[in-house]
C-alpha cells in the first residue's frame, strides 16, 4: 500500500497525509464549536488536502526535500482544487453545502476565490471545479466520506433562504468563518509537526476568569478608599451601571459616557463581567488611533498585569516591551505574542479599526486566522464614530451579523455617540441597540464633566469683535467659517 504523506520536515519524518487531514478537521471542528455547522467544518478540514493523493504530488515532495530548495514548496502542483471538487461532487445538496465549502478548501492558501468571473477557464471557484485539469488523486480514501454528517437542512437554510434578512451577508460570512476555522486549523496542525516547540508557546496566557478577579481587586484597591471625589464617586456609578447591563443577554450596546468619565474601565468592567454571565471566550477592543491604543493597553495592564493584554497594531515591538531595563527581551514572551497576533488566541485583544475590518472582509487567507476567534466575544469598539463613512453599511452590517449569527456582543462606546440606529433617514440601521448608561443625556449635564464652555455667536462678529472675545479668555476655542 501506497504510504500517502502531508509534509516531510527538516529531519526527514514524514506526516501522514490522513493523520493531518483528521487533525485539521478536528481543530476546525473545535473552533466552530456549539454552532449548527460545526460538521461543515469538519468536512473542510478532512478534504482540504484530497489532491495531495496523488503520485505527481508525492514526487513533488521528494524532490523539493532531497534537494532543499524550499521556495519551490509555493511552486507545487494544485492540491487544493481537488477537496473543492469532492465536496461539490459528493456533498452537493439543494442547500448547496459543497459550493460553500468549495470557497474554503479551493482558497486555503491562494486566498478566498471569486465565485463565477464569467470566464470558462480561470480562478474563479466554479471554473477551477467544472473545468480545470487535476492530477489523478483517485487514491483519497472514500471512507472519509462516509465520516461525514452534515447536519439538518433547516441549519442551512438559515443561510441559503434568500428571503431571510442580510442573505447575501450571511451567506458570505458563513463561508469566511468556515475558511477561517479550516486555514487556522492548517496552519496550527503543520506548525504542531513541523516545529512542537513553537506550537508550544501558543495558549500560555490567563484565562478570562482570573482576568476577572484582578480586575475587580485592582478596582476595590484604587477606589474604595475613605472620602473619594465627586468625579470618582461618578465614575463608579458609571461602571456600576455598567456590571448591571451586563447581566442583558448577547447583543448590540451602546455606551455613551462624557469625556473624562472613565469609559476605558467601565467598558473593560462590562465585557469582563459579561464574558463570565454568558460563558464568552475573549474581549476584542478595537480602536482607531494608535496613540489611543497605547493609553488603553497601558490602562488595562496597570489593573490586569503586564503580560495579560495582545496588543496588535503597527507601533508596538513586542522586543522592546518584554525587554527588563538594559536587559534582553524574552525571546518566548515575544515568540508568544508573535503567534497570538497570527490568530487572537488570547483572551483580551487590543487592535485597530484596519486590523478588525480587514479581517472581516479580506480574502487572505493569513488575515482570516484570526476571524474565527470574533465569536463568542466581547467587541467593543471604542471612538465608534471614527468608522469611515463610505465603508459604513458593510461594517455595521458585519457588526449586526457578528451579534446576531456569532454570539458576540458589540459594544458602541464613545462621548459622541454616532447616528447607527435604523431611522427614517438610515433604514440600515441597527436595530436593538441597549444603551447601558440609564440616563446618559443627564450624566452630560452634571457639572463635574463640564469641562468648556461652548457659547455659539447669533449674530456675526467684525474681526476686531471676535479678537477682542478671545481676549477675555484664558483659554478658548473658536471656530470660524474660512481659514481666512
Amino acid at each position: 500500500m501506497t504510504k500517502y504523506i502531508a509534509r516531510r520536515d527538516e529531519a526527514g519524518k514524514d506526516q501522514l497525509l490522513e493523520d493531518h487531514l483528521t487533525g485539521v478537521a478536528r481543530l476546525a471542528a473545535k473552533f466552530s464549536a456549539g454552532k449548527g455547522w460545526q460538521q461543515w467544518a469538519r468536512a473542510a478540514g478532512l478534504l482540504h488536502d484530497a489532491g495531495k493523493y496523488s503520485p505527481v504530488f508525492q514526487r513533488f515532495i521528494d524532490e523539493v526535500t532531497s534537494s532543499g530548495d524550499k521556495k519551490s514548496k509555493r511552486r507545487g502542483p494544485d492540491h487544493s482544487t481537488a477537496g473543492a471538487r469532492v465536496a461539490v461532487e459528493e456533498l452537493y445538496t439543494k442547500e448547496s453545502i459543497g459550493w460553500l465549502l468549495g470557497y474554503a478548501i479551493a482558497g486555503h492558501h491562494g486566498g478566498l476565490p471569486n465565485g463565477d468571473d464569467g470566464k470558462l477557464e480561470g480562478p474563479s471557484l466554479k471554473s477551477r471545479v467544472n473545468v480545470k485539469p487535476l492530477k489523478d488523486y483517485s487514491e483519497f480514501p472514500r471512507q472519509m466520506l462516509d465520516e461525514i454528517t452534515l447536519g439538518t437542512a433547516d441549519v442551512a437554510g438559515q443561510f441559503t433562504d434568500k428571503s431571510q434578512p442580510y442573505f447575501s451577508y450571511s451567506l458570505y460570512f458563513l463561508v469566511k468563518f468556515l475558511y477561517s476555522c479550516l486555514v487556522d486549523g492548517d496552519f496550527l496542525d503543520t506548525e504542531h509537526f513541523m516545529n512542537p516547540e513553537q506550537s508550544g508557546r501558543r495558549n500560555l496566557w490567563p484565562c478570562l476568569r482570573k482576568l476577572h478577579e484582578s480586575f475587580f481587586a485592582s478596582i476595590v484597591e484604587k477606589f474604595n478608599g475613605d472620602n473619594p471625589s465627586v468625579l470618582n464617586q461618578e465614575r463608579t456609578e458609571i461602571r456600576n451601571q455598567c456590571l448591571r447591563a451586563a447581566e442583558e443577554p448577547v447583543g448590540l450596546f451602546s455606551l455613551t459616557v462624557p469625556t473624562g468619565g472613565g469609559k476605558t474601565l467601565s467598558s473593560l468592567a462590562f465585557a469582563l463581567e459579561h464574558t463570565q454571565r454568558h460563558g464568552l471566550k475573549r474581549i476584542i477592543y478595537v480602536i482607531p488611533y494608535t496613540s489611543i491604543i497605547e493609553q488603553n493597553a497601558e490602562v488595562f495592564r496597570e489593573y490586569l498585569g503586564g503580560e495579560a493584554v495582545l496588543e496588535h497594531h503597527s507601533n508596538f515591538d513586542p522586543s522592546d516591551f518584554f525587554k527588563k531595563g538594559e536587559e534582553k527581551a524574552n525571546d518566548d514572551d515575544v515568540e508568544q505574542w508573535k503567534k497570538a497576533t497570527e490568530n487572537w488566541d488570547a483572551p483580551l485583544v487590543v487592535t485597530t479599526n484596519v486590523q478588525f475590518f480587514e479581517s472581516l472582509f479580506h480574502h487572505r487567507s493569513s488575515l482570516n486566522r484570526k476571524l474565527h476567534n470574533m465569536m463568542d466575544a466581547v467587541i467593543i469598539l471604542d471612538e465608534a464614530q471614527m468608522i469611515p463613512t463610505e465603508y459604513l453599511l458593510p461594517s455595521i452590517t458585519a457588526l449586526r451579523v457578528l451579534s446576531e449569527q456569532y454570539n458576540s456582543s458589540v459594544v458602541l462606546c464613545t462621548a459622541t455617540q454616532p447616528a447607527l440606529e435604523k431611522s427614517e433617514d438610515f433604514l440600515q440601521g441597527l436595530e436593538g441597540v441597549r444603551e447601558i448608561m440609564e440616563d446618559h443625556v443627564e450624566l452630560f449635564k452634571k457639572e463635574v464633566f463640564q469641562r468648556v464652555k461652548v457659547k455659539v455667536e447669533e449674530t456675526p462678529l467684525t474681526v476686531e469683535e471676535l479678537a477682542e472675545r478671545m481676549r477675555e479668555n484664558r483659554r478658548v476655542l473658536t471656530v470660524v467659517n474660512t481659514r481666512k
